[in-house]
């Protein structure tokens, strides 16, 4: 570090303070979104209701027919919180030109609010509707749904793709590159918005700061980080090589990176000119998430540059330990309702463990651990559909008794012979 002068002075690293809100913000003539803090929150003062697509799920008429043009007009209740009878609205064309705000809409790409309706008037020319056709509130739909009248038929895309389509796919799709028309508007009745969890980061004043005011930041955008020439790399690219490795806009700077939701400062970002943020293998870990905070090149894409911005701040040193104090008591509160938040869900898993542990032990519902072995092992085969039941035969009659033979007649008892004598024994 140099310094001037013989003494050396001590080393302090860089530390910038910030506050980074991942918030759109919109401005039509001098009414204005706001965003402050109230009471530890961020608030967002909604004025402007922004980018609210017109297409063919309103119900558009054709109201006005002129020479080269017709007046398309829908109710003003399709909108919500619509301030009524106004030119304070911004429309832009399907090719991206800005239309006139005007009352009545009596001429070319124009847009108004009137008391029941808002109009936009388009061309002859862009619709394909001649002087002589008049055309249906189907004919205003596809239209607005990006399709070119021909011949009642067919019709064609206004983008010149070459892409056509029948009256039914006009009225339920758009072409493939189409942008549809957009409107933003003042609200009738100012929003106010807790975004708390959309904001992050503190300002710290000492003595004479100099604070830079920007726009466009795009907060934590989640990315898969690419394995890319021996790093893993979140490049600054449009490339569909980059898969979801690539950011949903243009870099213009990095801010930081996060892994599970922790700065993580093992990476660079390139000097080549590519600027692109990478990191060595050995400090990737592919099973965590990864997010990416970062201001984007195209920020008219996501929000209007800020035109004012006050800040307040404590002017003596009672004011300022009292803004602490009061900061401390409302972080403790959070923390607190945090720490409840995350012993509720603490709890709940374990009670669902309990529950799935009883699921899975229902013989009912679940096989057995050694079936389930079986089947990972020799993989189990297709249960087969039950086979239709078979024909029952019909029971065959029971047989005839044979008839009982007649018994025998018994034989005379035979004559029972003479006693005979006895004879003398032999000596």
């Amino acid at each position: 570090m140099l310094t001037l002068g013989s003494a050396p002075k001590p080393f302090t690293p860089k530390n910038p303070s910030y506050i980074l809100a991942d918030v759109q913000m919109g401005k039509i003539g001098t009414v204005a979104d706001t965003l402050g803090r109230t009471d530890s929150q961020w608030m967002l003062r909604k004025a402007i209701e922004k980018d609210v697509v017109l297409d063919g799920s309103f119900a558009w008429l054709v109201n006005l027919k002129s020479a080269n043009y017709r007046q398309l007009i829908c109710a003003s209740s399709s909108f919500v919180n619509l301030l009524l009878n106004s030119v304070n609205l911004i429309g832009v064309h399907h090719n991206g030109r800005m239309l006139r705000s005007k009352i009545g809409a009596t001429n070319t790409d124009e847009v108004y609010v009137g008391m029941s309706n808002l109009s936009i008037t388009v061309t002859n020319d862009d619709s394909g509707w001649s002087d002589a056709l008049e055309p249906t509130s189907n004919d205003a739909k596809r239209y607005i749904n990006g399709w070119k009248y021909t011949n009642g038929t067919t019709w064609t895309s206004v983008t010149g793709n070459g892409q056509t389509a029948t009256a039914q796919v006009a009225l339920d799709t758009k072409p493939t590159d189409y942008t549809p028309y957009k409107v933003s508007y003042i609200l009738a009745t100012p929003q106010v918005i807790n975004v708390h969890n959309k904001v992050e980061g503190a300002l710290k004043l000492n003595g004479l700061t100099q604070v830079e005011v920007l726009s466009g930041v795009v907060r934590r955008e989640k990315v898969v980080p690419k394995l890319d020439a021996n790093y893993y790399t979140v490049p600054n690219s449009t490339s569909s090589y980059w898969g979801t490795a690539k950011l949903k806009y243009k870099v213009n700077r990095y801010i930081r990176i996060y892994k599970n939701g922790f700065l993580d400062e093992s990476w660079t970002i390139t000097s080549d000119g590519t600027m692109a943020m990478r990191t060595i293998p050995s400090t990737f870990d592919p099973k965590a998430e990864y997010t990416v905070t970062y201001i984007a090149l195209d920020k008219h894409l996501l929000t209007t540059n800020p035109t004012n911005v006050k800040l307040t701040y404590g002017a003596n040193f009672a004011s300022v330990v009292s803004d602490l104090v009061t900061y401390v008591e409302d972080l403790m509160r959070d923390v607190n309702i945090n720490k409840f938040i995350q012993d509720y869900i603490e709890a709940k898993v374990d009670n669902n463990r309990i529950d799935l542990d009883a699921h899975t032990k229902n013989a009912d519902i679940h096989v057995t651990k050694a079936d389930k072995a079986k089947w990972d092992a020799g993989g189990r085969g297709e249960k087969g559909e039950k086979g239709d039941p078979g024909i029952q035969s019909t029971k065959g009659a029971d047989g005839v008794t044979g008839a009982k033979g007649e018994q025998g007649i018994q034989g005379p008892t035979g004559l029972q012979g003479p006693k005979g004598e006895a004879t003398e024994k032999v000596q």
